[in-house]
């Protein structure tokens, strides 16, 4: 049983999920773009972007580069368990699942609170 998009699933709702999985990364990138920079004082906030930029495309480079390991990694294991071609590229997005999985267990060592001073108004 596959639960993954393929050419059977009907057009419409092909393109609900696509666009539903457009929304919501566009949504954790800019929440996590204004997280990176919300304790940056003005002063150092051109030395920020210019940081966070450069992390970004290491950043990039290494997530194409782990893609690429993981997808040898199925390749590996679908010939080893003489599995059907095309479960290597499955068994790399479940690789990367589990990558991003492990991302958010160290976000969840954050306090409660952790951003609460974000959401406090000025008064001014």
């Amino acid at each position: 049983m596959a639960v993954c998009l393929t050419p059977e699933w009907p057009i419409v709702l092909t393109v609900i999920v696509l666009i539903a999985g457009g929304m919501t990364r566009s949504m954790q990138f800019t929440t996590l773009n204004t997280l990176a920079y919300s304790d940056i004082p003005k002063s150092q906030m051109s030395d920020a972007n210019s940081l966070f930029n450069s992390a970004s495309q290491l950043s990039n480079a290494l997530a194409i580069t782990l893609s690429a390991l993981c997808v040898r990694a199925g390749q590996s294991l679908t010939e080893w368990a003489n599995l059907p071609g095309g479960t290597e590229y499955r068994l790399a997005f479940v690789m990367m699942a589990m990558f991003a999985l492990i991302g958010m267990l160290d976000a969840r060592r954050l306090p409660q609170d952790a951003a609460a001073h974000l959401l406090k108004k000025d008064k001014g």
